[in-house]
């Protein structure tokens, strides 16, 4: 698969960058949203192709400053404000409550191991 560097950006608010392959991931721990405000005006992130949450909200201006193309929850359930927040910019949108383990692999991309069965699936 490669080599995988990770770093810890910042121990509060919980920050952690994963380069894999050619793939910027940014994973964020549980932040208020004055600090991803703050991280928003502060912080110079890297292109970043995916970040990984917890499911609570995400501010516009976070979401704004990392563009992200892809996100996953690992939640059963997901801020609705984020979520359309996150539709609005176009981001593919995975969460392990929904869609059970996702899967990256360089030749299939992310898959999930759980059928959608419901596109109305609960969000919060």
């Amino acid at each position: 698969m490669g080599s995988i560097a990770i770093k810890l950006i910042s121990a509060e608010p919980p920050m952690l960058h994963m380069h894999i392959r050619d793939q910027n991931w940014l994973i964020f721990g549980k932040m208020t949203p004055i600090v991803q405000k703050q991280l928003a005006i502060t912080s110079n992130f890297p292109q970043t192709k995916v970040i990984w949450w917890s499911g609570e909200s995400l501010t516009p201006e976070l979401l704004n400053a990392v563009e992200p193309e892809i996100a996953i929850a690992s939640s059963n359930t997901i801020d609705p404000a984020t979520v359309q927040l996150l539709q609005n910019n176009k981001t593919e949108l995975y969460w392990t409550g929904h869609d059970g383990a996702i899967e990256w692999t360089p030749k299939k991309g992310f898959q999930t191991t759980l059928e959608t069965v419901n596109n109305d699936a609960k969000l919060m």
